[in-house]
């Protein structure tokens, strides 16, 4: 193997991870560092953590896009590699990084990494995970760059990355064992949702918020694109679910903004208003 030339962080926030942690950790101990954004465990993850001689550990408590940031600019390596916990990178695409590593001039900023998406157990193909022109049953998200050329702008769970630069096109996937089950699935929607609506500013008299009308509207159509236009019905009955569970995602999250801004009327008529993104 080639002498590496530049050195690689990868950036991962966690919370309640120890199911999975010792695995992640055990496929990245080949990085220089691994940034752990700790949103204060109450689980094994810290213990652990501290196992790995790799591992820099940080605790914050605030919006996960936001974490990211923190672990980025916490990280030493001249080179970041955004992860989940629920991601691991496969032994060619740790060799494919290893080789643009041992580069002395690196000809890109950052690069698209593909990702095979796991829902249920079964490898999903098509529907979510379909990228044109990326490998075959794979997606493409940004995640191997230069320290400082990619940054979440923390609006919101689902952001991609901003970036400048000139970015390039990684060939070996990750895998992202994203649900397990469907109460897995619903339990992350839950937090996301409810992580996206904190950060709307609903005091604010020009926010104008989703109908859930609309949203409803838009369940047939996103289903139809990601089930027929995406061929998701070629993963069988797991793309069914699939499909089916992410049209639904848009139409919960304007049903919670709803939801707030009509308790937060009636806090108002009571005059007890509710601060920004309150819930309860």
């Amino acid at each position: 193997m080639a002498t590496r030339k530049h050195t690689v962080s990868v950036v991962t926030p966690v919370r309640n991870v120890e199911d999975r942690l010792e695995r992640f950790l055990d496929a990245l101990t080949w990085a220089d560092e691994v940034v752990l954004i700790d949103q204060f465990s109450t689980d094994r993850t810290a213990e652990i953590a501290a196992r790995y001689p790799n591992v820099t550990f940080i605790q914050s408590d605030d919006f996960v896009p936001r974490n990211y940031n923190l672990g980025q600019e916490r990280a030493r390596g001249e080179w970041i590699l955004r992860l989940d916990s629920d991601e691991i990178p496969s032994p060619e695409l740790v060799r494919e990084i290893e080789a643009i590593l041992s580069e002395e001039e690196i000809p890109y900023d950052g690069y698209y990494v593909p990702q095979r998406v796991y829902f249920f157990g079964k490898w999903i193909r098509y529907g979510i995970a379909y990228t044109p022109g990326a490998p075959a049953g794979c997606s493409y998200r940004k995640g191997f760059y230069r320290k400082g050329y990619a940054r979440y702008p923390g609006r919101s769970y689902h952001d991609d990355l901003e970036s400048r630069g000139r970015w390039g096109y990684l060939h070996h996937p990750y895998d992202h064992y994203s649900h397990a089950s469907v109460s897995e699935w619903i339990a992350k929607m839950n937090h996301y949702t409810d992580g996206d609506l904190a950060q709307m500013p609903l005091d604010d008299p020009s926010y104008r918020p989703p109908r859930p009308w609309r949203a409803l509207l838009d369940v047939p159509l996103t289903f139809v694109k990601l089930y027929f236009l995406r061929r998701g019905y070629r993963d069988g009955r797991h793309g069914l679910i699939v499909c089916g569970l992410n049209a639904l995602y848009a139409f919960v999250q304007a049903c919670k903004i709803w939801e707030a801004l009509e308790k937060r009327r009636l806090r108002i008529a009571d005059g007890t208003p509710a601060g920004k993104g309150e819930r309860d």
